[in-house]
């Protein structure tokens, strides 16, 4: 029975690919550079090109913010910001010191 892919011939194929690939080194050199190029160009294309092109679309609603949210967003920061500037009067002990010597 004769399958669509011969996994024999597929094996041989894949053992012989480098040593036919060093033999044309050169042209493997080319479509390989050749396949950088267009996928970088694709990269390009998509995340530099593309979005320059793209006006956003600008909608007539009102940004609304939940007060609730806002303030304990606002008390968090305040909470950081105090434990920030404390930590500046806060002293260490050194580790470096002998504990005979005090």
């Amino acid at each position: 029975m004769k399958t669509l892919l011969d996994f024999n011939k597929t094996k041989t194929f894949l053992k012989k690919l480098p040593e036919i690939l060093a033999e044309k080194s050169f042209l493997t050199f080319l479509i390989l550079s050749i396949f950088a190029f267009l996928i970088t160009g694709f990269i390009f294309y998509k995340y530099y090109y593309k979005i320059e092109k793209i006006e956003p679309q600008i909608s007539g609603e009102l940004l609304k913010i939940d007060m609730s949210s806002y303030q304990e967003m606002l008390n968090f920061w305040n909470l950081r910001q105090q434990k920030f500037e404390g930590a500046d009067l806060k002293e260490y002990k050194n580790p470096f010191q002998s504990p005979l010597t005090k």
